[in-house]
């Protein structure tokens, strides 16, 4: 398997893990919002690696995305921990 699919299948994963918070009612609508945005942008990104002609500048951008990504995750769960429930 290539690291752009272990990539790919990592991102979903992680998407994933953030959206069972809100389904276990430990987060609200804010968070599931953020989550949801920024974890589609990023896995935008990592597909995006598939098709591009500069290895070194998407893996750039797919770093610091994650750093945004989680930056901005942490963010929403501390403004947003009210239960869905």
């Amino acid at each position: 398997m290539t690291a752009k699919r272990q990539i790919i299948i990592y991102i979903l994963a992680f998407i994933g893990a953030t959206q069972a918070l809100a389904a276990f009612g430990y987060v609200g609508w804010i968070y599931v919002g953020v989550a949801l945005s920024s974890g589609t942008y990023w896995l935008w990104i990592g597909v995006a690696g598939f098709r591009t002609g500069d290895e070194s500048k998407w893996a750039r951008q797919l770093f610091f995305c994650s750093i945004a990504v989680v930056s901005a995750i942490s963010v929403a769960m501390a403004i947003d921990s009210s239960p869905l429930l």
